[in-house]
């Protein structure tokens, strides 16, 4: 568990989706499901084919975080076990 209001590094992993730029709702960009992020969490995620952005974790569910990474402007990303982020 991350403690609330820690800023931290997510490095999503690689698919083999298109994407525009800042755009994580069809990437498929992942997160493993063990990874708790607080709402309200500032986070940075890294992603190879999104770049780098800066979002704020507004919803956890068991299969997706909502993020928000401007006014209006909010993402997904998919929960995936170990086994499907090899």
């Amino acid at each position: 568990m991350i403690s609330s209001g820690i800023k931290v590094c997510l490095t999503a992993f690689d698919s083999n989706y298109d994407c525009e730029v800042l755009d994580l709702s069809s990437c498929g960009a992942r997160l493993l499901l063990e990874t708790k992020l607080p709402i309200g969490s500032e986070v940075i995620l890294s992603h190879n084919h999104c770049g780098r952005v800066l979002g704020t974790v507004k919803w956890n569910s068991p299969q997706e975080i909502g993020l928000e990474l401007g006014p209006g402007v909010g993402r997904l990303l998919t929960r995936c076990n170990a086994a499907q982020a090899q």
